[in-house]
Order: C-alpha cells, then sequence, then structure tokens
C-alpha cells in the first residue's frame, strides 16, 4: 500500500536536511551499517505522527535537533518534516495529493499545515480526509522488543479491541469483576463494619492497564508456557501478526460516519535473534503484509534486502551512511547494483558455504588495497585479473595496443573471487579517479546470461570486463591462420588438423574440468552425477570450441607443431588474426 508517497526531513538528529531520492513504495528497506542513522528516518515518522521519538520517549527539542544545522543569524531553529499523502481513491472522491507539514520550535510549538498539492488549497478538519489523516496508525517498533515494548503492545492491542468489540469486553468484564466481587466479600463487609462505608471491587472505565499484563501462552501436558517465557525469537514472530491484526481490525469496525485508518509500520532490524531461515519466512511475511501496510524497515539482513527481486516489484531500498560531517544521507539502490550492496554489507561470510576461505580472501583484499595505495599514480590502467600466473594475458593485452609501463596487472585470486574483483574495482575508482580499471574473468563454464550480467554490473560502475571468448586466454591463440602467419611451413588446412588432434587429447582433460566446475557450483539433485555428466557431455558436445580447456590444447598443440617445423614454437606472439577490437577501442583511448 502507498499511502506516503515523498518524505522530507529536515534538522532532525543525524539527519540535516533529506529532501530529494526519497519516494516510497509499499515496502521500504534501509540498509547500512551500524550507527549511520537509519533507525533516525523511522523516529522522524514516529515523532510526526506520534510526538516520540523512542518506543515512549517524549519529543525533547534540545536533545532531537540536529548538532549540525546551520545556527548561524536568521537560521530558522525548527525541526520540520513534510509528507506528500496519496489518500485511497476507492474510498475518497476527492483523493488529491496533499502536502502535510509539521514544525517543532524551540518553544515547544508545533504548526501543522495540511493542504492539496495541485492548487495549494487548505483542508479543513470537516473535511473527511482531514479525519483520515488524523487516524492515520503510525505503529513504531524499536529493535530492542523487550517487556516495555511489549506491555505497550498489548495496551496498543487492547484499544483496537475496545473499539471493535467495546459491548462484549464490557460484558466479559462484568462477569470478570463479580466472581472477583464473590471471593472478596469478607474484606468488603469487614470494611463496611469498620469504616461504615460500602465498598466493593469495581469494574475499571477500561481494562488497558489490566490487558497490557496479559500474555500469550501455549499448553503443553498439564503446563502452560507464556510468551514471556519464550526465546526472544519465538517473541519477535508474534509482533508482525499481531501488528497485522490489529490493523484488519481497525478497517472492519462499521459504524455510521466511522473513518476507517490506514496503519503504516515503522519496524527496526527484526531479523534480530532469529535464525537465517525464519528470518526469510518473516520477510516473505512483510512483502506480503504491504499489499494492506505501508511498511518501513531497517535491517543488515539478506533475509530482508534480497525481496528487492526487481526495480518495480513494490520494494524500494535505500542504503543510509553518514558524510564527513556525521550527517545521514540515503541513496535508493537499484538491482543492477545489489551485489555491491551485498559487498558493502559484508554478508558474503553469511550466504557462502566456503565460509573460511572467504574471510581469508577479504584479509588478501585488505592486503591488496594496501598494494594498490603504494602504486605510482602514473598508471593509466589498472587491470584486475584472476589469474596470478598472467603473463599469456599481459601479453595479449600489449599485443592490443596497451601501454605495459602505464598498465598495471593485479591479482584477484582466482574466478570464485570475482567479488573481490568488485569490490578492488571501486576502491580504485575511489583512489584513482580518472584511471581505467578493466576486469578480466575467464569465461570458464559460465553461461551466456551469467556473463551478460557481470558485463552490465561493470557498465554501471563506470569500468570494463573482459571476458575470454573460450574457456581461458589461451583459447585466443588457437587460430590456423595465426599458426600459419607465424610458421608457414604449417598451412591453414594442417594447422587446423593439429588443433582437431590437441583437442581431442585434451578431451577428457575438458570435459573433467567442466565436470568438477558443475558439481562445485550446484549439488547434482538427487545426487545425480550420471545426469550431471550427460549434461555437460551433450553441452560440450554442441560446442567444443566454446568449452575445450584451451592450456590443455595448447600443450598438445605446441608438441604437434615443434614435430613439424623442429624447435620450439611459441604461440604467444602478434599477429592480426589475434586482435580484440574491444581492447583496442580501449586502447586508443587511452595512448591514442
Amino acid at each position: 500500500m502507498e499511502i506516503i508517497k515523498t518524505i522530507e526531513i529536515r534538522k532532525f538528529r543525524s539527519i540535516k536536511s533529506l529532501t530529494t531520492d526519497f519516494n516510497p513504495t509499499h515496502l521500504n528497506i534501509f540498509v547500512g551499517k551500524n550507527d549511520q542513522g537509519k533507525s533516525n528516518v523511522l523516529r522522524a515518522l514516529n515523532l510526526f505522527f506520534n510526538n516520540e521519538t523512542d518506543l515512549g520517549q517524549p519529543f525533547r527539542f534540545d536533545e532531537d535537533y540536529c548538532y549540525y544545522a546551520n545556527t548561524g543569524t536568521g537560521t530558522r531553529r525548527e525541526i520540520r518534516i513534510d509528507l506528500i499523502i496519496s489518500p485511497p481513491k476507492e474510498r475518497f472522491q476527492n483523493a488529491r495529493l496533499l502536502r502535510w507539514t509539521r514544525k517543532w520550535k524551540r518553544d515547544g510549538s508545533i504548526i501543522d499545515e495540511r493542504n492539496f498539492v495541485n492548487d495549494g488549497s487548505k483542508i479543513f478538519p470537516q473535511h473527511n480526509i482531514y479525519k483520515w489523516l488524523d487516524k492515520l496508525k503510525y505503529r513504531y517498533v524499536p529493535a530492542i522488543k523487550g517487556a516495555n515494548y511489549f506491555l505497550s503492545l498489548m495496551g496498543g492491542l487492547h484499544d483496537v479491541l475496545n473499539e471493535s468489540h467495546s459491548r462484549e469486553l464490557a460484558l466479559q468484564g462484568q462477569s470478570f469483576i463479580s466472581g472477583i466481587q464473590n471471593i472478596t466479600h469478607h474484606i468488603t463487609n469487614e470494611l463496611n463494619d469498620r469504616i461504615g462505608i460500602p465498598n466493593t471491587i469495581q469494574v475499571p472505565s477500561d481494562f488497558k492497564q489490566l490487558f497490557s499484563n496479559l500474555d500469550f501462552g501455549s499448553k503443553i501436558g498439564e503446563n502452560t508456557f507464556h510468551l514471556k517465557q519464550r526465546g526472544d525469537g519465538i517473541k519477535i514472530r508474534h509482533i508482525p501478526i499481531i501488528l497485522k491484526y490489529m490493523s484488519d481490525e481497525e478497517k472492519n469496525i462499521s459504524i455510521p460516519g466511522y473513518v476507517k485508518p490506514d496503519t503504516i509500520w515503522g519496524f527496526e532490524e527484526p531479523e534480530n535473534n532469529l535464525e537465517l531461515n525464519y528470518a526469510y519466512d518473516l520477510a516473505v511475511s512483510f512483502k506480503e503484509y504491504s499489499r494492506d501496510i505501508q511498511i518501513f524497515l531497517t535491517t543488515h539482513s539478506p533475509a530482508f534486502y534480497s525481496l528487492d527481486v526487481s526495480d518495480n516489484d513494490g520494494v524500494n531500498m535505500y542504503y543510509v551512511e553518514q558524510n564527513i560531517e556525521g550527517c545521514s544521507h540515503l541513496k535508493k539502490i537499484i538491482q543492477s547494483n545489489i551485489e555491491d550492496l551485498h559487498d558493502k554489507m559484508g554478508v558474503l561470510p553469511i550466504i557462502t558455504p566456503y565460509l573460511t576461505k572467504i574471510i581469508n580472501h577479504q584479509n588478501e583484499i585488505e592486503s591488496l588495497k594496501t598494494k594498490i595505495d603504494s602504486l605510482s599514480e602514473k598508471n593509466k590502467c589498472y587491470v584486475l585479473t584472476e589469474d596470478e600466473k598472467n603473463q599469456t594475458l599481459i601479453k595479449y593485452f600489449h599485443i592490443n595496443g596497451f601501454n605495459l609501463h602505464e598498465t598495471k596487472f593485479v591479482s584477484y585470486n582466482g574466478c570464485d573471487q570475482i567479488n573481490a574483483a568488485f569490490i578492488l574495482a571501486n576502491y580504485l575508482m575511489e583512489q584513482r579517479p580518472g584511471s581505467t580499471v578493466i576486469i578480466h574473468r575467464d569465461s570458464d563454464y559460465l553461461t551466456h546470461e551469467e556473463i551478460m550480467k557481470l558485463k552490465s554490473r561493470c557498465e554501471s560502475n563506470k569500468y570494463y570486463l573482459f571476458y575470454t571468448s573460450g574457456v581461458d586466454i589461451e583459447s585466443h591463440f588457437i587460430i590456423p591462420e595465426h599458426i600459419n602467419a607465424l610458421y608457414s611451413k604449417i598451412s591453414i588446412e594442417a594447422a587446423e588438423r593439429f588443433i582437431e588432434q590437441a583437442t581431442d587429447l585434451s578431451r577428457q582433460d575438458s570435459i573433467k574440468r567442466f565436470l568438477n566446475t558443475s558439481c562445485q557450483n550446484q549439488r547434482p539433485p538427487k545426487n545425480d552425477l550420471y545426469g550431471v555428466f550427460q549434461y555437460v557431455e551433450t553441452q560440450y558436445q554442441s560446442n567444443i570450441k566454446r568449452f575445450r580447456y584451451g592450456k590443455k590444447v595448447m600443450g598438445h598443440l605446441l608438441s604437434l607443431i615443434q614435430k613439424e617445423i623442429g624447435k620450439n614454437p611459441d604461440l604467444i606472439q602478434k599477429t592480426k588474426f589475434i586482435r580484440n577490437y574491444f581492447l583496442e577501442t580501449i586502447a586508443k583511448k587511452l595512448w591514442n
């Protein structure tokens, strides 16, 4: 549900000015590292709707005013929040966009302004839309969901039930009190005899205080286990269900003239104390709930920010961080950059089965960053390569126009660590502005779609992806015309025969490598290894040139050529047949 369309926040806590690029949708997720100001967005909404900041914490200007706001002569010492709101068109004939502005002054005064956006006309209290605004429910759930929060939650549940089932509650309350009166008649008689004033325990004006102390419980055998006795994870899973029930009950109230309220949630870190699988289940529930309830939440968990699967799926994600002044700002995350978010949040160690290897590799990344810092700034180009032994790659780049004196090759240690390459590439773009960054990736056994995804990610970050046409860089030199150009004694037809023989000799190694890669990346369904082997065999046979193992083929090919020419051949040389127009284009931009 989309109620709030835009939010502007000025001079609240760590938020000096948040006035652009904040256009909420149904489910809005704020991610970022600790103490960057994620929660202050939710607390600003809590201030707007409930005049509180933290749960049960009244607004205090001196504590909640932004420390970083300008304080010069003429500066307005006020906190201001503007919301552009869209009333439900199916419920209001005059459902136009409106701007609702609230300002908090240092003297304790609050200014409240409500106007239609299109003509600026004022919305008056007698308007149903004005009444609807007053009844909007913003329910704030803090990160720490302790006993005080559950008292507040149960009290809120009482208020909803008292409004929707007031007669039933009153009748049940009367029966409850009558039973108490029967039990306590001795003490009330004693009071009457001693003091002369008739006393009985009476029905309270409302049961909120009593209700706040009620608890959910489950009966197992002869024992009842109360919610307050359960683990924090179980408690947290109750919260959204209770809140959703409250929202549904409020919408089901049928009283003449009653303006049905809509609900907005501000939910901090719903994943706290949850096992990862339960966090994913809860995340799916939140996405379902957002059809009826607009939701703002903060999180550190991939379970929640993986909900954003496309750019128009009703989920918006924002990365929150502080600038050099300590002021919070946010940036909307587009789906094509989601991998960068994983890198920033450091969740790769959580979601990969190779935990120890990843952690060790992150340490290597830090050492590589140190190494990058020590590199000369005269380099115009940086090539991040998966190969530690990269002489063939270096020669290939040189052949295609790269000045090796101004090109630095840095290994990111293995194709399975491609995310390390993106981390280093981003770091280089920050530390060496104006330089060109290229990520090298052997195509190995990636699908076309996987390669295009890597390419798109590079392009969105303003650097390049160079991927090999075959399995590895050696595949670029296995060309009949190239062999003939280097060794004229070998005709093109003979070179083709040698390549075919070398390919056949390498077949077992090629298929074995393809098979190992397939099994490493994904466990075969029902351990059907034979099915995987058949798949690999079919794929290899359908495009041998693409899937043959270049290094092995090159080794056999060199042996065949040596026998023919009587000396050790070298295929890693320049001829016109191994030109790469992609690399040549980059080289021309850098070195004319």
